[in-house]
């Protein structure tokens, strides 16, 4: 064939067959054949697996008026975690303009592979400090933060206008 190079292959020139009783011995090899001597290569290209993203999450009570010290809202995972669809961790919570904090702050996971979508809600009860009536008749945001995969840091995603109009102090 004029290959050249350190390797040495050996094949069967003749026909030597083991004598046996038997079917077996009208069995006649030939020599070697070329699916015996070649050795196919495979070269396969493992490509990054796309279309991978993350859930997305909804507000669904999406109220424009905040009248108590307590707001409840509803959070909605939109479709089920798969092999194609990861959950994600969000912060939420309720800021001024200036970015200062006026509830609790929640951290929820999204990542539920249910198909009900009742099962794919959660909900928060968010309790608002003492100074939210000296903001009244002002705008402040829900914050919608998402946590960077494999560290404890946030994004922020989407800020939320809200108007306040809450009439009494939380006395009680």
């Amino acid at each position: 064939m004029g290959l050249k190079g350190d390797t040495e292959i050996q094949t069967a020139k003749g026909l030597n067959r083991i004598r046996k009783q038997g079917a077996g011995s009208r069995f006649v090899h030939g020599g070697s054949m070329p699916q015996e001597v070649v050795i196919p290569v495979l070269h396969v290209n493992i490509k990054k697996k796309q279309g991978i993203s993350e859930v997305s999450v909804d507000i669904l009570n999406r109220k424009s008026r905040i009248t108590t010290n307590n707001q409840t809202i509803s959070f909605y995972q939109s479709e089920p975690v798969t092999d194609k669809m990861k959950g994600v961790d969000m912060r939420f919570g309720f800021y001024d303009k200036d970015g200062n904090l006026l509830s609790d702050s929640i951290v929820l996971s999204f990542n539920s592979e249910s198909k009900e979508s009742e099962q794919r809600e959660q909900k928060h009860k968010f309790v608002f400090k003492r100074q939210l009536t000296e903001l009244n008749g002002q705008e402040i945001y829900l914050r919608k933060e998402q946590q960077i995969a494999g560290s404890n840091q946030f994004k922020k995603l989407d800020d939320i206008p809200y108007k306040i109009s809450v009439l009494f102090d939380a006395e009680f």
